[in-house]
Order: C-alpha cells, then structure tokens, then sequence
C-alpha cells in the first residue's frame, strides 16, 4: 500500500493512535514505558523506523496491540503501514495556521432606493428588477440561479 499514497499524521494515523493506543499509552505512568502522546516520547519506538511498533500490530510480536479488545482493522494496519513506510512522519504539535487575509471590501450603507415599498429591502430588489415577470419565468430564472 505504501507509494500509492501518503498517510497524513493528523488526519490519517493520530485518530487510530488516539481511539486504539492511547488510553495505556499517555499519562503519567503508560504502560510498557511507552508514550505514545508525542513524538519526543515516542522517540524510543520510532527511531528504528516504526518497525517494532508495526509487529505489535499486525501481531508477529506478542503480545499484540491493543490487548484489550478488538484487533486492529486491516485498513487500520495499512493506514499505520504505510505511515511508517513513508518514515513516520510525526509533526511537533498540531499548529493552526493563521491567515493574514483581509476583506478587500469596507463595509458600507449604500443609499436606499426611492419607492412605494415601506421595507427598505424591497426597495432595492425593485430597483435591480423594475419589471414583473410570470411565474414560469420567475421559477426558470430561480433554478437557473440555484
């Protein structure tokens, strides 16, 4: 599997890693001496390429994770597979990225139309559309639209 695409860390392999592993894996005392809540503390099982990690998976090395429960999925394995195959690729913490995006566009109080209408809106979609039309017309006009 590994090749035909790239396993994203945040949104391919944490949610398996926080839903399978990380409830004997975090905390204060995980089990096995091994943390799996960041890549500093994961170190120690990734630094040999994840290789370690994947026979616990796929259960070439007693015992098999997770223990309790059910096994993991074959997509499960792969998604984590690949990931490994592609290097394990852990980023430090999950940062949002800020944007620097600003509205073209001030907001602004356009005059409002004259008219006969008491709503102001109506004013205005009166002057962008003086004329009536039918209501087979209104409907093609409102579908085309949609």
């Amino acid at each position: 599997m590994s090749g035909l695409w790239a396993a994203d860390f945040t949104t391919d392999v944490h949610p398996i890693l926080a839903r399978r592993c990380l409830g004997c894996h975090s905390g204060a005392q995980p089990q096995g001496g091994l943390s799996l809540e960041n890549r500093t503390k994961a170190a120690r099982v990734l630094e040999r390429g994840g290789v370690r990690l994947m026979s616990r998976f796929n259960g070439t090395t007693k015992p098999q994770m997770p223990p309790v429960g059910a096994a993991l999925t074959v997509a499960e394995v792969a998604v984590l597979q690949a990931w490994v195959d592609e290097g394990a690729l852990w980023p430090d913490a999950p940062t949002a990225v800020k944007s620097n995006w600003v509205t073209p566009l001030e907001p602004r109080n356009p005059p409002v139309p004259a008219g006969s209408a008491g709503n102001p809106i109506d004013r205005f979609i009166g002057a962008q559309k003086p004329e009536l039309v039918s209501d087979a017309m209104f409907a093609r006009r409102a579908y085309y639209d949609l």
